[in-house]
């Protein structure tokens, strides 16, 4: 029955004259993720996939049928078989595959549709992911009184510098977040930069941008913010879509203090959000209602 309902959905996705019979000819691609991001040597490393048979069509649902996993030392295949299921409202197939405990290390997972599907080059995924003692960073907030100024870093020499006085002038605030690790992130994640706001412009502060925004005030103010680092930490990228966070990660606030010596304040408080706005800090992001305005996700 299952080839016969994927011979089906080839002749709706190409009809019997060939491809131009295409009705919708960008399928809908795969995407794969690993829960936690960093997972520890005590943790289960699973993966979250998405995928669909065609995608050739608005309501195709399919299911899985099988999987099958082999690993190579820290390389892993996974290749999946899906069929049409009109029984079910989804429109993709959503599944995890479970990899148990790891060991600390690199690891690389390709992931790949069994045949036949119209468009392989759109149902096959390459991840890769550290699995660590370490974990997530946490990103410690500091503030200045005598510039009225605050910072957040999740550097540790940065942080125990700041802590002991070696960068004076500074004191915690007692706000933090999660972050990733520059040197653990998995290839899915969206890397932070941090932009320099110099002292000679009036500025002396620092600003953290996805990638988009960190180029692009690069190119309007070359001679104002110069770039410190393109991986100050890294975010899940699934999170800086749409209007909500990915499951474990929560909404990061932006606010700019609208002065001349511009600088901005990070916060996962909604609470904090709003006493900000009320001294008449500007909330910066993006979103399609002032609540659902953030500049990123982070961890939680």
């Amino acid at each position: 029955m299952a080839k016969i309902l994927s011979a089906f959905i080839l002749v709706l996705c190409f009809g019997l004259a060939g491809p131009s019979a295409i009705a919708f000819p960008s399928p809908y691609t795969a995407t794969v993720d690993v829960m936690p991001w960093v997972p520890s040597p005590q943790d289960h490393a699973i993966l979250s996939i998405t995928d669909t048979i065609c995608g050739c069509f608005p309501n195709s649902p399919s299911r899985l049928e099988s999987l099958q996993v082999s690993r190579q030392g820290n390389d892993i295949d996974v290749t999946a078989t899906l069929v049409v299921d009109y029984t079910t409202g989804n429109v993709v197939a959503s599944f995890q595959l479970d990899l148990g405990v790891l060991s600390p290390g690199r690891y690389s997972v390709h992931y790949t549709q069994a045949p036949p599907t119209p468009n392989p080059g759109a149902h096959d995924v390459t991840i890769s992911f550290s699995v660590s003692v370490d974990g997530y960073a946490t990103a410690v907030e500091y503030f200045a009184p005598s510039l009225g100024h605050f910072f957040i870093t999740s550097d540790s020499n940065e942080i125990a510098g700041l802590d002991n006085g070696v960068i004076p002038g500074w004191v915690r605030t007692g706000e933090s977040f999660h972050v990733i690790p520059p040197a653990t992130q998995p290839s899915t994640a969206a890397s932070i930069c941090r932009l320099y706001g110099l002292p000679q412009a009036g500025l002396n502060s620092h600003v953290f941008a996805l990638e988009p925004e960190c180029d692009a005030i690069q190119k309007k103010w070359p001679s104002i913010w110069i770039l410190e680092r393109m991986d100050a930490f890294a975010v899940p990228a699934q999170g800086t879509q749409g209007e909500t966070c990915a499951n474990g990660s929560i909404p990061l606030y932006r606010l700019y203090n609208k002065r001349a010596d511009a600088n901005h304040r990070f916060t996962t408080s909604k609470l904090i959000r709003d006493q900000m706005i009320g001294l008449g800090w500007i909330l910066e992001g993006t979103g399609s209602t002032a609540d659902t305005i953030k500049v990123m996700c982070v961890l939680q």
